[in-house]
């Protein structure tokens, strides 16, 4: 009995560890449901101005990422290695801005099915 109970224990955690958060996390939701929902990030990173104001919190979870405006979701990215990968090529020249975020909204929509 003691067995069934850890192996279950193991499931659950295992199944927060894998979980992805772009599927599941809704904007609006706060930082306390989703972690609830997939857990805490791997990392937590802070973008914003300098003064303070408007300051986004980034939580990463693999290449997926969770964007917090205060403590609501703005916005989920389904893949951060493709976005970064498109904002070089943005940099470069290579895509219009037009191309660019069309792209950005297909990975997002594909990787969120």
């Amino acid at each position: 009995m003691k067995t069934l109970f850890y192996f279950t224990v193991f499931i659950l955690e295992s199944s927060f560890a894998i979980a992805q958060p772009c599927k599941v996390v809704k904007i609006g939701m706060t930082k306390s449901q989703v972690i609830k929902l997939v857990g805490k990030p791997n990392s937590i990173n802070l973008a914003g101005m300098d003064n303070g104001a408007d300051t986004l919190f980034l939580w990463n979870y693999g290449n997926q990422r969770v964007i917090f405006n205060q403590d609501k979701v703005e916005t989920v990215k389904s893949d951060v290695k493709k976005e970064n990968e498109l904002a070089e090529k943005l940099a470069d020249g290579k895509i219009q801005p037009e191309e660019f975020f069309d792209l950005i909204e297909k990975i997002n929509q594909e990787g969120c099915k």
